[in-house]
């Protein structure tokens, strides 16, 4: 994948479709639930949540396989 290519913010939605392999339910959950991944991705602006997207790449790029 290459990062150029990619805006800097996205929303969930957008997320998705730059990244097929993840679901709207997926990423929420993560948000939800993983406080590394609300922290190092996520930027509340009022009340628009947006996502990092490089940060959202190296989240998964750091996770390790099982």
């Amino acid at each position: 994948m290459n990062q150029n290519n990619f805006p800097e913010f996205a929303n969930v939605n957008q997320i998705c479709q730059l990244m097929p392999f993840l679901k709207p339910g997926g990423v929420r959950h993560l948000l939800f639930s993983n406080k590394l991944f609300r922290k190092s991705c996520a930027k509340k602006t009022g009340r628009k949540l947006l996502l990092h997207v490089p940060s959202v790449l190296d989240f998964f790029r750091n996770q390790p396989s099982e």
